[in-house]
């Protein structure tokens, strides 16, 4: 026999607009957003090679998280800086891709980037929120450098089983991603 778990201070909070009638459990609505990190895009280090002796950690010293890229990536990176400064000889600018770059101050951050925004460091915030009343049923934090829709899944799993908790079915789930809608 399983020993009863108290839930967590988030889902009782749901339980609690449930019991109020605040959630109705039939459309959730997922979206995410890029939460900036405390660091800096200039203070980027490019990560060690996997032969490199910086990937060593030292006693009490955090090791580089090693490089990810794959050498055709590596040349394509190459490239790109060599065209970079072709077209802007006085100009300096590099691609910063989280394959072949880390912050120091906060290695679990990532670089992020919409288009016509300029890359920042971030993190994401997933987050399920009921039709009804707009009440948050479900959120979490991830890595920024994956796409919304690798996390869709998880979180609509997530939000189910919390709602489940409370004899609540989700029936429609709406993203803005591009797709038919998902019908539970």
């Amino acid at each position: 026999m399983k020993p009863h778990r108290r839930p967590g201070c988030f889902t009782h909070i749901v339980g609690l607009c449930v019991q109020k009638g605040l959630v109705s459990g039939h459309t959730q609505v997922i979206d995410s957003a890029y939460i900036k990190a405390n660091a800096s895009m200039s203070r980027l280090k490019p990560k060690p090679s996997i032969w490199s002796s910086e990937s060593t950690p030292s006693l009490g010293k955090l090791s580089a998280p090693r490089l990810s890229a794959s050498v055709d990536r590596l040349q394509h990176v190459h490239r790109i800086h060599r065209n970079i400064l072709k077209a802007a000889p006085n100009k300096s600018g590099q691609l910063l891709s989280n394959r072949t770059h880390y912050s120091p101050t906060d290695p679990d951050a990532r670089i992020a980037f919409k288009t016509g925004k300029p890359r920042q460091l971030a993190y994401m915030a997933n987050v399920s929120v009921d039709a009804a009343q707009h009440v948050i049923t479900h959120i979490q934090a991830g890595s920024a450098d994956r796409r919304d829709s690798r996390n869709l899944l998880p979180i609509v799993d997530s939000t189910q089983d919390r709602l489940k908790r409370f004899g609540i079915i989700m029936s429609n789930v709406v993203a803005d991603a591009a797709g038919p809608p998902v019908r539970l």
